[in-house]
C-alpha cells in the first residue's frame, strides 16, 4: 500500500462524510441524512418499489453515485472498507417508503449480508415496509475472482451490482 496520501491519518473519519456532503451539494435532487450516512433521492415516488443498496466506502462512497431517478432510491454508506451498520440501513429504508415494497440490493460480503438482513427484519417488525415486502437480493457474481478461487472467498457481486442497478423501472 502506498505511504503517500492526500489526507492525513486524522482525516480517516471525515473523508466519507465530506464526500457525501459534496455529492448532495452538487446534486439538488439528492439529500443526505448525515447521522447515518444515507444518501437518498428527493424525487422518490412511494408508488414505486424502493431500491436500496450500500456498502463500504473503500474506493469512494461509490453506491451514492447510483442514487437518482430510475436508479437507486437510497444508499447506506459504510466507513472505509466497512459495511454500513444495521441502523444505517434501517435509516435508508425509512427514508424512502414504498407502497410496493423494498429491495435491498447488496454485494455478497458477510457484513453486508448480516447488516442488510437484520435491517430488513427490523423494517418489517417496525412497519417501515408495507405488508412485510422487503427482500434482500445479494448479487453473487464477480468477474474479478475466477471460479476456481471463488470456493474460498465466494463470488462477491461487484459486477452484478453495477449492471443490475442500470435496469429500467419495473
Amino acid at each position: 500500500m502506498s505511504t503517500k496520501h492526500y489526507f492525513p491519518e486524522t482525516a480517516v473519519n471525515t473523508l466519507v462524510p465530506r464526500a457525501l456532503r459534496a455529492l448532495v451539494t452538487a446534486n439538488p435532487s439528492l439529500a443526505l441524512i448525515s447521522e447515518h450516512r444515507v444518501v437518498l433521492n428527493n424525487n422518490h415516488n412511494p408508488s414505486h418499489v424502493s431500491l436500496i443498496s450500500g456498502g463500504g466506502s473503500g474506493h469512494e462512497p461509490a453506491w451514492s453515485g447510483y442514487v437518482g431517478d430510475g436508479l437507486l432510491s437510497a444508499v447506506a454508506c459504510g466507513d472505509i472498507f466497512a459495511s454500513p451498520s444495521m441502523k444505517q440501513v434501517l435509516a435508508a429504508i425509512a427514508s424512502v417508503p414504498s407502497e410496493k415494497g423494498t429491495i435491498l440490493l447488496i454485494t455478497n460480503y458477510t457484513g453486508d449480508k448480516l447488516h442488510f438482513g437484520l435491517a430488513a427484519e427490523r423494517a418489517i417488525e417496525k412497519g417501515f415496509v408495507k405488508e412485510g415486502k422487503c427482500v434482500v437480493l445479494p448479487a453473487t457474481d464477480d468477474v474479478s475472482i475466477g471460479r476456481s478461487r471463488c470456493e474460498k472467498v465466494g463470488r462477491r457481486g461487484l459486477a452484478g451490482n453495477v449492471i443490475s442497478e442500470y435496469l429500467p423501472e419495473f
